[in-house]
């Protein structure tokens, strides 16, 4: 069942780690979300303009949103804390204004889904 990172997380919860730890930056040309308190990286892919293959060695989260599609794949994750991603996640659809974005573990194109039944 999908759910909104917004039922899991507070309006104050979201601005206090909006005002704290979370930030965006391009990377060779990968736009990334990082926390500067854990050092957790996040790259985003915008699945419609980029080709994306998930790496089985990374945490992969897919955004479905009102007008697009989005890959989030973590950067060389050691200690996976859940809590920590969707914090970082949930942050990241308020600040595109993607506010009923779902997320989910599902990728979302098409030809992948066939291949997973």
């Amino acid at each position: 069942m999908e759910h909104s990172l917004r039922t899991f997380i507070t309006h104050n919860e979201l601005l206090t780690m909006h005002s704290t730890n979370f930030y965006t930056i391009k990377t060779n040309g990968q736009e990334v979300i990082r926390d500067h308190k854990t050092l957790l990286q996040i790259k985003i892919y915008a699945l419609e303009e980029e080709c994306f293959m998930p790496n089985n060695n990374e945490i992969t989260l897919y955004g479905i949103g009102q007008n697009c599609k989005l890959a989030f794949e973590t950067i060389c994750i050691r200690d996976y804390n859940a809590e920590l991603v969707a914090y970082a996640l949930a942050w990241y659809v308020d600040y595109i204004g993607q506010h009923d974005m779902q997320i989910t573990s599902e990728d979302p194109r098409m030809p992948f889904r066939l291949k997973r039944a």
